[in-house]
């Protein structure tokens, strides 16, 4: 009888303290937990059968006894015995997790986009032969550059944009022929459009959804409008609300995607503009 004891008191303890290593395979370890006490996202320490540690492992899933992990470093062993990693405090394991989640963003970022603008123009004091005269031109434009990303907390990042554009629009309506000495009202311009927008971040990687306020600065290299005095105009400041989504392909590489809405408040000639952007981004 007391033999029948001994050996079901040994079999019982063997089922309860084995905390090992079951397998490992493409950088996934099922773990035999044991009576070992931890949660997913804890550490745990393998040693071989000499008591030399030999890697560490954060869980991720645990199941009736068993857990699968990733390793973190060094190379487990089928066999290799379980301990709790005492150097990780919850607190350290939730800046981990934080750590991991926003990891592709707080590296910062560069890439390319492509722009779609719907521009409208209120002309609203043309004076000719004393009258005052107001009228609007709208135009649809296109244009093309780049991108560079700078992360200031795990919420907030800002995009800066350097954009190559071309600003083209006319009469909406032919009342701008009354106006004497004028067959038409156009403006034409090509211009360098910088930007810049703090932008908070409501999600992570993969879907990267944000919302951001700012400004920009442009530079005009060519003018022709026959409703203005292109003399008077080689710089512009305005202002900019966006929101947009980063969708990322991988860890490294995603497609950012972004809508505008831009506004020159010049009392005599105000623009505001509807901006659609998509590209190529790469984090780094």
């Amino acid at each position: 009888m007391s033999k029948i004891f001994f050996c079901l008191l040994f079999f019982i303890s063997s089922l309860g303290f084995s905390q090992t290593v079951m397998n490992v395979k493409n950088g996934k370890v099922l773990l035999d937990l044991g009576s070992l006490n931890v949660n997913a996202g804890d550490r745990v320490v393998t040693s071989n059968s000499e008591g030399k540690k030999k890697s560490l492992l954060q869980i991720r899933q645990i199941k009736n006894g068993k857990a699968t992990a990733e390793i973190l470093k060094g190379t487990p062993e089928i066999g290799h015995t379980l301990a709790v990693f005492k150097g990780a405090t919850k607190k350290t394991r939730q800046a981990d997790n934080d750590d991991s989640q926003y990891a592709t963003r707080k590296k910062g970022g560069y890439g390319f986009t492509g722009s779609l603008a719907m521009n409208a123009m209120k002309i609203s004091n043309l004076t000719r032969e004393q009258k005052l005269y107001s009228f609007e031109m709208t135009g649809t434009n296109f244009g093309l550059g780049g991108f560079y990303d700078y992360s200031l907390n795990n919420s907030w990042l800002v995009r800066a944009h350097g954009t190559l554009e071309m600003f083209d629009v006319k009469s909406t309506k032919n009342g701008c022929g009354t106006a004497p000495g004028l067959s038409e009202c156009t403006v034409k311009f090509t211009q360098l459009g910088t930007y810049g927008t703090f932008n908070y971040l409501f999600s992570p990687q993969p879907l990267r959804v944000w919302a951001g306020i700012g400004g920009g600065l442009f530079i005009y290299l060519s003018k022709d409008a026959s409703v203005l005095d292109t003399n008077k105009f080689f710089y512009n400041s305005m202002l900019m609300a966006a929101g947009g989504v980063d969708y990322f392909m991988n860890q490294k590489t995603f497609v950012p995607i972004s809508l505008e809405y831009q506004m020159i408040p010049d009392k005599q000639a105000g623009v505001t503009s509807l901006v659609l952007r998509a590209g190529w981004g790469k984090t780094f």
